[in-house]
């Protein structure tokens, strides 16, 4: 009964085009499974098959709302997006801690922070609490 289920298995993923080798691991489109801490990701092109790590393959996924820089997944599994996306004006970093303008940030985001509930001030999970901990903001000063 068990090779048959196997079997069935098998006839299964090759019609639905996920075959998978004797070791158990994901084969491409040229029969041949990626290496360790690697996973298949498609194919290229030139028609050969695309191996990403797998930290690599679970953050092309985990992508932040449009507009935002950054993502966080919390431990009960929601999805916080926070900070602005893009450059500065000179093409460099956006975040500088420890500037004057990292001091600005600071000075603006307590005074978002204060208008918050109690539960809500403490929270390491709220977007505004996330951002200030990327300007190293201590009170209403940016550290370096």
């Amino acid at each position: 009964m068990k090779k048959l289920r196997e079997i069935i298995l098998e006839e299964l993923r090759a019609y639905l085009g996920e075959a998978k080798n004797e070791d158990g691991k994901e084969q491409g489109a040229d029969g041949k499974a990626c290496w360790d801490g690697y996973k298949h990701a498609g194919t290229d092109e030139d028609g050969k098959d695309k191996c990403v790590k797998m930290e690599e393959a679970d953050a092309l996924q985990e992508k932040p709302a449009k507009g935002k820089a950054k993502q966080k997944v919390t431990a009960t599994g929601k999805k916080v997006s926070y900070g602005q996306a893009g450059k500065a004006k000179d093409g460099g970093p956006r975040v500088k801690p420890g500037t004057s303008k990292g001091d600005a940030y600071c000075a603006r985001s307590m005074g978002i922070k204060r208008d918050l509930s109690k539960d809500k001030q403490n929270d390491p999970n709220t977007p505004n609490n996330l951002s200030r901990k990327r300007w190293k903001c201590k009170g209403e000063k940016s550290t370096k």
